[in-house]
C-alpha cells in the first residue's frame, strides 16, 4: 500500500479526475481499469492540506501517479501486516473525519452501525486478496455515538453523510474476533469505509484516551 502526494490538486476539485489523468499520461489501459464499474477502485483518497493523498492498493497505479503528476512524492508505504498490527482494547473510538455513508439497495445509508462499519471493510480487506482474516461476530458489538451530525462532502459531486465520533464497545467478543476487529479499523483508516472513498468520502481515523477527533488527521500524517 503506497499514499501518493498529488500537489496538482485544487480543493473541492473532483479527486477521480485528477488521479485518473495522472495515471492516464502514464498507462491508458490502466485508466480503463480504472473507470471499471465492475471492479473496485483500488485507490482512495484524502484531502492533505492544499495537496491530495491517493491511497493505492495497486504498485502499477502508485508508479503511474509518481510518473504522471508533476511534483508527486510518496507520502507513505506499508505492509497489510505494518497496517494491522498494534494495541488491541475493549473500546475503539472512531472519529470519521470526512461525511460518511454506506449504500443500502441503491440508498443512502446515515448511521455508523457495526454492521455496515466491519462488514464493508472486511469486504474490502478480502477483495485484496491480503492474509484471510477472522470475521468478528457483529451482533456481539456495541455502538455509542460521542457525536454525529450529517454534512455535506464538496470535493467533487456533492454528497450528504455523517461525521463524528462512535465508540465500538468490544468486549462480547472473543479474544481473536477483538485483535481481527482492531486490524480492520486500522485497516480503514488508510482505505476509508463506506461509499465513494475514491472522492475521499469516509475518512475516519482511531482517536487515542481523551482525544475528541476535531484535530485528527490521516493515520500517515500523524
Amino acid at each position: 500500500m503506497t499514499v501518493v502526494r498529488l500537489r496538482e490538486w485544487a480543493p473541492g476539485s473532483d479527486p477521480v479526475r485528477v488521479v485518473v489523468n495522472a495515471a492516464g499520461r502514464v498507462d491508458l489501459a490502466l485508466t480503463d481499469r480504472l473507470h471499471d464499474e465492475t471492479l473496485p477502485r483500488p485507490y482512495a483518497t484524502a484531502r492533505a492540506g492544499s495537496a491530495l493523498d491517493a491511497i493505492c492498493f495497486a504498485d502499477d497505479l502508485a508508479r503511474a501517479l509518481l510518473a504522471g503528476s508533476p511534483g508527486a512524492v510518496i507520502a507513505a508505504r506499508k505492509t497489510p501486516a505494518e497496517i494491522a498490527a498494534g494495541f488491541v482494547g475493549r473500546t475503539a473510538r472512531l472519529a470519521f473525519l470526512s461525511p460518511t455513508r454506506f449504500r443500502v439497495a441503491g440508498l443512502d445509508y446515515l448511521l455508523p452501525d457495526p454492521f455496515h462499519l466491519f462488514g464493508g471493510l472486511l469486504d474490502r480487506w478480502q477483495g485484496l486478496g491480503w492474509p484471510e482474516q477472522i470475521v468478528p461476530n457483529v451482533r456481539r458489538l456495541a455502538a455509542e455515538p460521542e457525536r454525529l451530525q450529517v454534512e455535506i462532502h464538496r470535493d467533487g459531486p456533492t454528497r450528504r453523510g455523517f461525521v463524528g465520533v462512535v465508540a465500538y464497545d468490544l468486549v462480547g467478543l472473543s479474544a481473536e474476533e477483538r485483535a481481527a476487529a482492531w486490524a480492520l479499523l486500522r485497516f480503514g483508516e488508510w482505505r476509508g469505509v463506506g461509499a465513494h472513498t475514491s472522492y475521499g468520502c469516509g475518512r475516519v481515523r482511531l482517536l487515542r484516551p481523551g482525544e475528541t477527533g476535531e484535530r485528527a488527521r490521516s493515520a500517515w500524517a500523524a
